[in-house]
């Protein structure tokens, strides 16, 4: 019995251990390349059943949707789920884990990865989600999914990131460990708010081509599993295009309105349309790829007429149990009219 009580006594410690040293290695929160999964591990620092709006797909959504905007627009509440190349996959589980842990009643997915490949995902892209989810049915369902293409090794890596990582020892510094007790907010309900201007110079979008471009049949599965959620959940659905020159084309345009049409899913190309008056000369941050904050607003400002034109929710701005986002947009107003 003595040498039982060790034994579980030293198996405690070990997991602890483990469990420690794979927040530490876990390059979610800390690494600056990593920097957007910090609107996943922010999400799980908001309050229960208070966000309505949830926004999620690639980078072209945490830079150009801010939350924070159209909550002083509306007093609408939003939440960015949105990872560097995140993939509709991903996106779907992400919606899961949201359905856990919030009451949203609609959601807009960023259709620009309907082209991207399972077997050419890079395993980063993988990591920024699920590295920066907190351990529920939902991880567990995601890290078994076919679609990942996970040895056991990697599973194993994934519950204990210290077993993927444990080669970091010699790159970890002080925001590594910082994080273990404590960590400073960087992103704006998954918003990442950059003032850089750097134009884009290529062509505009054309229209008249009647071609399609060919929808990956990998994200075209989970985009009607997504369709089947929401309405098992009871939650409206919205398949969205944030302006994107670079890569967006006609022919997607085109495939993604076939899909939505065979799906029953309202679909904005703010792209291919320009709804909300974007202008290449001062929008951009990096010649077109992603939006700045003035693109951003002029995003946001579309969202908010669209939710105030299109939906019921209601204005959470004099509402007590909403004090801490009032707080949140007085230190984003701040940052907004500071010069860098």
């Amino acid at each position: 019995m003595k040498n039982f009580f060790k034994a579980t006594i030293f198996f405690i410690i070990l997991i602890l251990l483990i469990i420690v040293l794979s927040k530490v290695m876990n390059p979610s929160g800390g690494v600056k390349m990593w920097y957007s999964s910090n609107s996943i591990l922010d999400f799980y620092e908001q309050t229960k059943d208070t966000i309505d709006v949830i926004y999620t797909g690639n980078s072209c959504i945490y830079s150009a949707v801010s939350p924070l905007e159209i909550y002083e627009n509306t007093g609408i509440t939003g939440y960015n789920l949105s990872t560097g190349g995140q993939k509709i996959w991903s996106s779907y589980y992400l919606i899961k884990e949201a359905f856990r842990l919030q009451k949203p009643k609609l959601i807009f997915v960023e259709v620009g990865e309907l082209f991207s490949y399972a077997d050419v995902e890079q395993e980063r892209e993988k990591r920024y989600v699920i590295d920066s989810m907190e351990f529920s049915l939902n991880k567990m369902e995601m890290i078994n999914d076919n679609i990942y293409n996970f040895s056991f090794e990697d599973k194993l890596g994934c519950v204990f990131p210290l077993f993927r990582y444990h080669t970091r020892w010699s790159n970890l510094d002080e925001t590594d460990f910082r994080k273990i007790i404590s960590k400073e907010e960087i992103m704006y309900k998954g918003y990442d708010l950059v003032k850089i201007v750097k134009k884009y110079t290529g062509k505009r979008q054309e229209h008249g081509n009647k071609a399609r471009a060919q929808l990956s049949a990998d994200a075209e599965k989970y985009a009607s599993k997504i369709v089947e959620l929401c309405k098992e959940k009871n939650c409206k659905l919205v398949f969205i295009k944030i302006p994107d020159p670079n890569v967006w084309t006609e022919e997607k345009h085109n495939a993604v309105v076939d899909l939505t049409s065979r799906l029953g899913v309202e679909y904005i190309d703010l792209s291919y349309d320009n709804l909300a008056g974007i202008n290449w000369e001062t929008d951009t941050q990096d010649v077109g790829d992603h939006l700045n904050i003035a693109g951003a607003e002029k995003i946001s400002n579309y969202i908010s007429d669209y939710l105030v034109n299109n939906t019921d929710f209601e204005d959470h701005r004099q509402d007590s149990k909403y004090t801490s986002w009032n707080m949140d947009l007085e230190t984003y107003n701040l940052k907004k009219q500071q010069q860098n």
